[in-house]
C-alpha cells in the first residue's frame, strides 16, 4: 500500500514544472543572505542602543561603552527593539517592529509553509520574491540605523575619516582587539582595595578591587569595566580611601544621576562623586558617615 502511495506521489510530480539543482540552491543562498542581513540590524542596533543609553555623549567613557555594548548583545532582537522605543521616531521603532516580525518568520516559519513551493519553478520563483523583498526591508531598516550611529559617533568626536581607517583595519585583519569581558555588577559588593592611578593627559582615575580580585573603576552611575585586569607594581594605593575599606557597597546607587552620586563605604564613608568642569572628567571628594547611637 505504502509503495502505491510512493508511485503516485511521484507521478504527481513529474506532472510539473520539475526545478533543477542550481534553482533549488539559490533559494538556499536568498535565504542565507536574508539572515544575514537581519543578524547585520540586529549588530547595528546594539551599537545603536549603547550610544543611546548615554543621554549626553559628555557622560560617555570607553569602559563604559563597552560594557553597555556587552549587555546589549546578550538582549534578543525583540528586547532591543523595545529598549529603543522612546530613544528613536515612532516611524523607525514601527519599522524595527516589522523587521522582528520578519526575522522570526525567517527563523521558525518560513521553511514550514513555503517548502511546498520548492518542487516547481513558479514555486521557487515566489519563494525567491518573498526572501528579496526581506532582503530589501532589512537592508532599508539598517541604513536608518547606521545613519543615527554616524550621527551619535559624531558627537563623540569620531570623524568620518576615523570610521573609514577602522573599517580599512578590519578588512585588513589588523583590528583584532577583543571587547572587554567581565563578570556583572552584584547587588552589594565588599570593597577591599583602592588606587589612584596616572592616566593620559594628568587625569586620575580611582580603581577598586572586589573580594573576589575583580577590578572596577568609577563610571557615570556608580562603579563600572576597567581596561585592568589586575593591579600593576607602580600603582599607588589611595590612604584616605583605604582606611575605610574592606566595605560593603551598593555598586551602582539606585539615586545616581550621570556623574552625581554617593558611594558608601559601609556605614563608615561616602565618596562624594560630582562632574568635573572638563568633559569625560568627575572630581571626587570623602565624607565620613555620622555615627548612629542608639
Amino acid at each position: 500500500m505504502r509503495s502505491l502511495f510512493k508511485e503516485q506521489y511521484v507521478r504527481k510530480m513529474n506532472s510539473y514544472d520539475s526545478p533543477d539543482g542550481d534553482l533549488i540552491k539559490e533559494v538556499y543562498a536568498r535565504f542565507g543572505l536574508a539572515y544575514y542581513l537581519s543578524e547585520c540590524l540586529n549588530s547595528g542596533l546594539v551599537t545603536l542602543a549603547a550610544l543611546l543609553d548615554f543621554g549626553e555623549p559628555r557622560y560617555m567613557t570607553r569602559p563604559r561603552l563597552e560594557e553597555k555594548l556587552s549587555y546589549s548583545s546578550s538582549l534578543t532582537l525583540g528586547k532591543l527593539i523595545l529598549k529603543l522605543e522612546t530613544k528613536v521616531s515612532q516611524d523607525l521603532f514601527e519599522k524595527l517592529r516589522g523587521a522582528n516580525e520578519k526575522r522570526r518568520y525567517l527563523a521558525h516559519r518560513f521553511w514550514f509553509e513555503q517548502v511546498n513551493l520548492m518542487t516547481t519553478v513558479k514555486g521557487i520563483g515566489e519563494m525567491i520574491a518573498m526572501l528579496e523583498e526581506m532582503q530589501d526591508y532589512f537592508e532599508k531598516v539598517d541604513s536608518e540605523v547606521q545613519d543615527l550611529c554616524v550621527e551619535k559617533l559624531h558627537e563623540i568626536g569620531v570623524t568620518d575619516e576615523d570610521l573609514q581607517e577602522s573599517f580599512e583595519k578590519v578588512l585588513r585583519n589588523e583590528d583584532t582587539k577583543q571587547f572587554l569581558s567581565q563578570r556583572k555588577l552584584r547587588r552589594q559588593e565588599r570593597l577591599v582595595r583602592v588606587w589612584q592611578i596616572g592616566m593620559a593627559e594628568d587625569s586620575q582615575v580611582l580603581i577598586f578591587e572586589t573580594q573576589d580580585g575583580c577590578l572596577w573603576q568609577l563610571c557615570d552611575v556608580g562603579l563600572g569595566w576597567t581596561y585592568f585586569e589586575r593591579p600593576e607594581s607602580h600603582w599607588q594605593e589611595n590612604q584616605r580611601i583605604a582606611r575605610y575599606l574592606p566595605a560593603n557597597t551598593n555598586p551602582r546607587p539606585d539615586d545616581a544621576q550621570p556623574w552625581s552620586y554617593d558611594l558608601r563605604l559601609g556605614n563608615k564613608a561616602a565618596i562624594l562623586v560630582r562632574p568635573g568642569s572638563v568633559a569625560r572628567r568627575y572630581q571626587w571628594s570623602l565624607r565620613e558617615l555620622p555615627i548612629k547611637r542608639n
